[in-house]
């Protein structure tokens, strides 16, 4: 109503005014103004009714309502109403215009045309109406949003290339670059795809004090579209299946057609499932498992695409194919994980582990030390017979080349020649070239207190995997009660007062993985949970197993032992926790031997469930130049920082090396990395690196000392995709855009409507406008009105005879 007002009292002039209120230009307060209208009204209308009685009923009222009105239009009249309205200078205001050039508006959402075409072309159409009316009362500022913002200076120069759609942070960047000016409005061009998590949550971060007015981009057509949103890859310990695909599918708009999900390698496809779409918006969750078939790095590509059916209009319906698909990366490279078997005697348990991994010879590399005679503590003189050789040896020719009596007796299996020659490793360069040590019915005083020391340093610094197994002479019974073993271990230890029936349960009990281990892969046979429980129902019971007071916290318990019917005579079996860089693990049993001796067929469980067991344990263990943080994929054009920990064999953090890092990029061609040695972390170094191509990229880093011999080197690969974030979920979002102008105090458009969004957008207060009265008896139609009133009240009441 002011507005229109303001109109017919300024004319042309009323482009540069703002109506503010309206207001009686006196002296009097405005509650009081409308009180004499309201008194003026009342004694008029009761004065001139006593003065008419004398008339018909009907002639009175009308004659009684005229004067009164004219006596109230008169008075209003005489009060001097006014609008008061500020005079706009557009150089103090301004209004910025974000427009969206993300790779999203070039999707075509039902005509030829894309949303960019859309959006150039709609705005050219209205741009010298729309910019002519806003550049009366503000100036106009352009700019771009993607990534980031930049000025923009016509909205032809859009290119629709950017890489992301940051349209929150675009908006609160524009407000602070016009920080300290006055800004009237936001306006922002978009089709409402915006970066993941930019929900109605994350809006409270915008500036309250700023409207923000959005123009839909796009066409509220109807949707249909395939896309992977999700994609994680398991390597996992299963004989059967080494490698796990998890896919999440979400379909739009195609109910009633299939999909095919693919694992492929190039143009072949190794692995792939048909679903069914029954919903309009649904979600699928699908497993591929498949074993690589070469020795290396291999990148593969997941994807999704709709089964063409003649005849089936939506078949073809899928908008956006660069969603469709993903890559990854597999490293299939040979690796040879190193296992050390410390035995006290020679037992079964060792033959059939040993027999177990020759399954895998090429990836796991078993080295037995056996003991077949204890050191003596002390000599024993036994006259001319004496010797001061190992009882072992006695009624042997001398031979300065046979151990002492003080000294244990090994045996060696699977060692190089000149590997384990003195026994037990001592010094962390031979103990640190193993992955995982394993100590199987053997005693405390089997070590010395420093190499109990080294085997903590193993796990803590190396990173490395330690096994502890049960038996007769283990844990508390072997002495490590007390010793720093005991503090790695996942378990608690019993100490003194312990009786043979607290220390170990000689009875037949079951093996039962717990969901822990089954979801780890290393407890698992099959991964169909019916067929696998029956798997492990049918192995033989095991005899004797070792007790503990109490997991603790933070361990995983990945089997138990079923003492009893139920689940309260369960014990812990398997338990295994982080400590420091590495693992440790406890197994209270040292027969599995027996599930292979007394199983009724031929079958190969205890084998699989060794290899899968020691895979699990040995996959983690780092080498001794390690690629920190890397991500699983890197995106093409992309800065990234690469981190390296430079360690040598005994895995010490080396400074000062002269570092280099060189990658390969799939065309061939390679490039030498800067590579900086961090001021903040000893052995830390950094090597920038923004991918031009996409694809399998190789790297090699190499850490030499001041004579420039290699002390150290890594060989790795990472895999750099193209970045389609723009399409994942990229239909056309009007609620998004609604939700963003309504809560921030703004208006949402289409294209069509920015004649009205010019209307819309608001001036704010300025200290330094001018306001302007504008008085309503100016207007003529007030006379004319006045007139209306009283010339048919003067001849009425002539007609009547009244004066």
């Amino acid at each position: 109503m002011l507005e229109r007002l303001t109109a017919w009292l300024a004319g042309d002039a009323a482009a540069d005014l703002v109506p503010r209120h309206f207001a009686f230009n006196t002296p009097l307060p405005g509650v009081v103004c409308l009180a004499l209208l309201a008194a003026a009204g009342a004694v008029t209308a009761l004065w001139y009714t006593r003065r008419l009685r004398a008339l018909p009923r009907l002639r009175r009222v009308l004659l009684v309502s005229l004067r009164t009105a004219a006596v109230v239009l008169l008075l209003f009249l005489a009060l001097d109403p006014a609008v008061i309205a500020q005079r706009v200078n557009p150089g103090e205001q301004f209004v910025a215009l974000l427009f969206d050039d993300s790779l999203s508006m070039r999707i075509t959402d039902e005509k030829s045309e894309s949303r960019g075409d859309r959006l150039q072309q709609g705005y050219a159409l209205a741009k010298e109406s729309f910019e002519d009316r806003v550049r009366r009362r503000h100036q106009l500022v352009r700019y771009r949003v993607g990534d980031g913002t930049q000025p923009l200076r016509e909205v032809s120069e859009l290119h629709f290339d950017q890489k992301q759609s940051d349209l929150l942070g675009g908006i609160q960047q524009v407000v602070k670059d016009l920080q300290g000016m006055t800004v009237s409005a936001v306006v922002l061009f978009s089709d409402g795809v915006q970066l993941p998590g930019q929900t109605a949550e994350a809006l409270a971060a915008l500036p309250a004090d700023v409207p923000v007015f959005t123009v839909g981009a796009g066409e509220s057509t109807p949707w249909s579209d395939l896309e992977i949103t999700d994609l994680q890859i398991k390597r996992t310990d299963f004989d059967r299946s080494p490698v796990v695909l998890t896919a999440k599918i979400r379909s739009t708009g195609l109910a009633g057609t299939e999909a095919v999900v693919e694992a492929t390698i190039g143009s072949r496809v190794v692995k792939s499932k048909t679903i069914a779409i029954t919903d309009p918006v649904q979600t699928h969750e699908v497993s591929l498992e498949f074993v690589p078939d070469r020795q290396d790095w291999i990148e593969y590509e997941a994807r999704v695409r709709l089964v063409d059916k003649p005849g089936t209009a939506i078949a073809n319906a899928d908008h956006i194919a660069e969603n469709n698909m993903q890559q990854f990366a597999i490293d299939n490279r040979l690796k040879q994980y190193k296992i050390l078997y410390v035995s006290g005697r020679p037992n079964w348990q060792n033959k059939f582990f040993k027999m177990a991994l020759e399954g895998d010879k090429q990836q796991l590399k078993l080295t037995s030390l056996i003991a077949i005679s204890n050191a003596e503590q002390k000599f024993e003189f036994r006259g001319k017979k004496s010797s001061l050789a190992n009882p072992l040896f006695e009624g042997f020719e001398e031979d300065k080349d046979r151990p002492r009596y003080d000294q244990t007796v090994f045996l060696r299996l699977g060692a190089a020649k000149d590997e384990l020659t003195s026994g037990f490793p001592a010094t962390a360069e031979d103990l640190f070239g193993y992955d995982l040590l394993i100590f199987g019915d053997v005693e405390k005083p089997f070590f010395s207190g420093e190499q109990l020391e080294l085997a903590r340093d193993f796990v803590d610094r190396r990173g490395g995997a330690l096994l502890l197994m049960g038996g007769p002479r283990s844990f508390t019974a072997g002495g490590y009660a007390g010793t720093p073993l005991e503090k790695m271990l996942p378990v608690l230890l019993y100490h003194e007062g312990a009786g043979p029936e607290e220390l170990r349960a000689n009875q037949p009990y079951a093996a039962r993985p717990t969901v822990e281990g089954r979801l780890s892969g290393a407890w698992t046979f099959e991964t169909d949970e019916t067929a696998d429980l029956a798997l492990w129902q049918g192995l033989p019971p095991l005899y004797s197993i070792d007790r503990f007071p109490l997991v603790r916290a933070g361990a995983t318990v990945m089997a138990v032992g079923a003492l009893g019917p139920d689940e309260s005579g369960n014990v812990p079996l398997f338990a295994m926790q982080r400590y420091g860089e590495g693992r440790c693990a406890v197994f209270a049993t040292g027969d599995t031997w027996q599930w292979k001796m007394r199983e009724e067929s031929a079958g190969d469980r205890h084998e699989r469930f060794w290899r899968q067991t020691v895979r699990n344990l040995v996959k983690d263990a780092p080498a001794p130049a390690l690629w920190r943080g890397k991500a699983d994929a890197y995106t093409q054009e992309g800065p990234a920082t690469f981190e390296f920990l430079l360690r040598d064999k005994a895995y010490t953090r080396r400074e000062t090396l002269q570092a280099s890092a060189t990658v390969t990029a799939p065309d061939g061609t390679t490039a030498t990395l800067p590579i900086e040695e961090s001021l903040e972390e000893a052995g830390v170094y950094r090597a920038p690196f923004t991918p031009a191509l996409a694809g399998l990229h190789r790297l090699t880093v190499t850490g030499a000392d001041d004579k420039g011999e290699t002390v150290t080197q890594l060989d790795d690969a990472f895999l750099v995709q193209p970045d389609y974030r723009e399409f994942q979920q990229a239909q056309y979002k009007p609620e998004f855009l609604a939700e963003l102008a309504r809560s921030h105090g703004g208006q949402f458009f289409t294209l069509e409507q920015m004649d009205a969004l010019a209307d819309a957008i608001p001036v704010p207060p300025s200290l330094e406008s001018e306001d302007l009265v504008l008085h309503l008896w100016h207007l003529p139609g007030f006379f004319l009105v006045l007139a209306a009133l009283m010339i048919p009240e003067w001849y009425m009441r002539r007609k009547a005879g009244q004066a």
